[in-house]
């Protein structure tokens, strides 16, 4: 519980494209929860989670280089609950994209389980350079 960047991820698919050519190179590492875009541009970034039954008004936010840029959230306490939000943000090959439990209870947590309730998906929408 408590207040947390969400780390540890597992990557089920990533790939960036230029023209015909996909790039093997890895823009979110799995390890800090970082997503560095590849491009200038406009994102659409999203993400999902699955909240603990019994704990307390929790919140995740979206996060480029510490500031919240969405949030969301759920204070029902007697069961588990899902909830996600989607953004279009303007970002630089210089952002620094994560996601972070923003509650601070001892019981506020988040279940993981084989069917992959917690996601995170960023794909740019509009370059901004030629």
């Amino acid at each position: 519980g408590g207040a947390n960047t969400i780390t540890s991820w597992n990557r089920n698919t990533e790939f960036w494209r230029t023209g015909a050519t996909v790039s093997g190179t890895s823009y979110f590492n799995t390890g800090t929860g970082i997503f560095t875009p590849p491009k200038n541009g406009y994102y659409h970034i999203c993400a999902y989670s699955r909240f603990k039954l019994g704990g307390n008004s929790v919140e995740m936010c979206i996060r480029n280089g510490g500031s919240r840029i969405a949030c969301y959230g759920n204070a029902v306490q007697y069961d588990w609950r899902s909830t996600g939000v989607c953004t279009n943000q303007l970002l630089t090959t210089t952002s620094s994209i994560d996601l972070r439990l923003e509650s601070g209870g001892g019981s506020d947590c988040v279940e993981e389980t084989g069917w992959q309730y917690n996601r995170f998906t960023a794909f740019l929408i509009q370059q901004s350079e030629t």
